[in-house]
């Protein structure tokens, strides 16, 4: 397919389309046209929209057809009927738009067309969408609300998100649809936002904000109302007295106090996402800098790339891994899914498991034994691996296999992992120990378990059967055919691993990993530098519930299978542990845990870690309640001795969620900083609110915006963070 393309001073002309497939290079992500229509014709446009507006659409073959467009009440997909193709092809989720392009479309004129590129789920190509509207005026309209919910969605990537955002809360304040909000319309949007002014502090504002005294605000009266409320005390001492700031001033802000040296490019850049480099910044508009992700707590490029070595053997890595994959519940009666495994696997997961049993009919199925969980075949768990392997992470994927099949249905599993996985399943011909790193091993499928080895008189026989896991085993043999694609060796060590090579693997339950760490601490580090360990959960948590994985970390274990389905406090250190190194399932290990070096040699000095909590901004209330009440928690996971300094927290501040301040300082020393995971906690009395984690080495120093998340299920909620102050230096 191509796609030319004619730029233009005033807008981008696209021209001869021959069908709906987009060429890559060509997309400019996230480019859509600016909103025009003020906040009334914004909701009056969408409402039709919501109702259907007839157009044309352009087909690859070159025909036009009529259309009905609607967009859906939940205000998330865009659909077009009529049409013969399954719904699913008809239907363009907002989430997946990446640009909007404005100009002809089958020799019509550009006024009046509309082209909207967009990723395809099912084909995972970018796919164009060609409408022509009846008249310039309802192509306007559709043009303003798409983008106006586009922004919504993706404010991060506007230019002017302030705006996006203030323009959001204007419609959901105009009850009465006048366009034009009375005092009482204003107090009402407070109250949903949490905000708390007493009735003079609103009055004294709102009459500021009304320029004209006419008793109503209008859109840009209530944009600078929205500005007076975000002045923020614990700002103006970092804002120059002189009532602006500069570039210059900027430059020297990020140098001192946010101990980032940027170029005059660099910084230009930056100060133009928030106001014009040429007359510098107002407070307002230096408040929302500080309380921006473009100032967040990670560094730049952290969870976007990789950063690691990734030449070193697999068994140096900290590995992302999943337990009972399939498993969407508790271990005893829930249901079984392929989809589990699509979504560990688009988390950055590397190490899934699959519990093998004999099926009817000779294909072999998988599902937790003995108990009453759901059945799923074997084939179509290895069709979903196959399609989302390398999604998310091109590094290889382990397949931690527990087989209870009969030696038939082994073979008939071995011939599944073939056919669906092709070239990609490496094979003990093919496995040599020098391309046993994460980037020899790209874009491979890696196989865990027993051996079967062929005796001197030429008979078959099992290696000496694994420790742990259960020993729920039902098969006597393994058959050779499934042991031939056997790349990660199940063994049971002799001497703690003396003669073991990289790819030889245990797997240990997480009471006897925590046996072995207190009475065994400095072998069992030297072992995992040998080899590898596979840490399972107990099978008494029965409601999935998961074991704290730092433990585990700190002497080296590799593979820490935790139970995705259950998003726990201990899941959430998980996630937290591989959002960086670019989100690819891997981190490597400290050098302590790799190198020559004992228990306790870490790689870097000692750390001296000091937080000022200083406030927060748009905290939500606890569901069911009408206020929040907010403190906050603030302590480290990682070795025992980092992890055993306890919790520090903030004083309550009362019946404030919108812009409560604290101004807490709160210290901790760190001994092993690689291992390190930070925890900021929003609690109101015992609940908790929000959250926030990270691993230390991706800390930036300064004064950061921190963007706080749902605890229940790790979701961002947006506008919610805190501003914090942090130094962190070698003693």
């Amino acid at each position: 397919a191509t796609v030319s393309v004619l730029y233009c001073p005033s807008q981008m002309v696209l021209s001869c389309i021959t069908n709906r497939n987009v060429i890559e290079g060509e997309i400019h992500q996230h480019q859509f046209p600016e909103v025009t229509l003020p906040p009334v014709e914004i909701r009056e446009a969408r409402q039709e929209l919501q109702a259907g507006v007839r157009v044309e659409r352009y087909c690859s073959n070159g025909r036009m057809k009529w259309k009905t467009l609607y967009l859906d009440n939940s205000m998330a997909k865009l659909i077009y009927t009529p049409s013969n193709k399954p719904v699913w092809r008809t239907t363009i989720y907002l989430k997946n738009v990446v640009e909007i392009r404005e100009g002809e479309v089958a020799r019509k004129p550009a006024n009046i067309c509309i082209s909207m590129i967009y990723l395809d789920t099912q084909s995972k190509k970018h796919k164009v969408l060609h409408i022509v509207c009846p008249d310039a005026e309802t192509k306007k309209k559709i043009t303003n609300v798409i983008s106006f919910l586009l922004n919504k969605k993706r404010r991060r990537y506007t230019k002017d998100p302030e705006t996006t955002r203030i323009l959001d809360l204007w419609m959901e304040a105009d009850v009465n649809n006048d366009g034009r909000l009375s005092k009482t319309e204003v107090s009402g949007l407070l109250q949903r936002l949490n905000v708390q002014l007493t009735k003079t502090a609103l009055s004294e504002k709102f009459k500021q904000a009304d320029t004209d005294s006419s008793k109503y605000l209008n859109f840009k009266e209530f944009k600078n109302f929205y500005k007076l409320l975000h002045t923020r005390e614990e700002v103006s001492s970092l804002f120059p007295k002189h009532g602006t700031m500069t570039l210059e001033d900027f430059k020297l802000f990020c140098q001192n106090k946010q101990e980032e040296r940027l170029d005059g490019e660099e910084a230009e850049r930056l100060l133009s996402s928030f106001g014009d480099p040429e007359k510098g910044l107002l407070q307002a508009e230096f408040t929302a800098f500080l309380f921006s992700r473009q100032n967040s707590w990670w560094k730049p490029g952290d969870r976007e790339n990789v950063t690691h070595d990734m030449d070193r053997p697999l068994n140096q890595y900290f590995i992302s891994s999943s337990h009972n994959t399939y498993l969407t519940g508790d271990q005893f009666q829930s249901k079984s899914s392929c989809d589990a495994y699509r979504q560990a696997l688009e988390k950055g997961c590397r190490c899934v498991e699959l519990d093998c049993w004999d099926g009817p009919n000779g294909d072999p199925e998988i599902f937790h034994g003995y108990t009453r969980t759901s059945r799923i075949k074997f084939r179509d768990v290895c069709d979903t691996i196959k399609q989302y392997a390398f999604r998310k992470s091109k590094y290889p994927v382990l397949l931690s296999l527990e087989v209870h099949t009969s030696e038939k249905q082994q073979i008939a599993m071995a011939n599944h992992m073939r056919e669906a996985f092709g070239s990609a399943l490496l094979t003990d011909e093919e496995y040599s120990d020098g391309m046993f790193t994460p980037n020899g091993l790209q874009g491979r499928i890696l196989v865990k378990g027993k051996l079967c080895s062929r005796k001197p008189n030429g008979e078959e026989g099992d290696e000496e059967p694994l420790a742990g896991e259960g020993d729920l085993r039902t098969t006597n043999k393994v058959a050779l055919e499934l042991s031939e694609l056997v790349t990660l060796r199940a063994a049971h060590p002799k001497d703690w691993g003396a003669d073991a090579s990289p790819n030889f693997i245990q797997s240990l339950s997480e009471s006897t990993c925590e046996n072995y760490i207190d009475n065994d601490q400095a072998r069992f580090v030297e072992l995992n530098k040998r080899m590898m360990t596979r840490i399972y959960p107990s099978g008494k948590r029965l409601n999935s519930t998961n074991y704290d994985p730092c433990p585990a970390w700190s002497v080296g274990c590799q593979c820490v299978a935790l139970n995705f389905q259950t998003m726990d406090t201990n899941q959430r250190l998980n996630e937290t542990r591989f959002e960086s190194n670019g989100g690819c399932g891997l981190i490597l290990k400290p050098s302590h845990l790799i190198g020559q070096g004992g228990l306790n040699d870490y790689s870097q000095p000692t750390y001296k870690l000091i937080i000022t909590i200083k406030s927060g901004c748009q905290i939500p209330k606890p569901p069911g309640k009408d206020q929040v009440d907010p403190y906050v928690i603030c302590y480290i996971n990682g070795t025992k001795e980092d992890q055993s300094r306890g919790k520090q927290r903030t004083e309550t501040v009362e019946n404030n969620g919108f812009n409560p301040v604290w101004n807490k300082t709160v210290n901790f020393t760190i001994k092993c900083m690689e291992l390190a995971i930070l925890t900021l906690r929003v609690m109101h009395t015992d609940i908790k609110v929000a959250e926030a984690m990270i691993p230390l080495p991706s800390l930036r120093r300064g004064y950061r915006s921190v963007p706080l998340r749902n605890p229940v299920n790790r979701a961002e909620l947006e506008h919610s963070c805190l501003l914090v102050k942090i130094s962190l230096r070698p003693e």
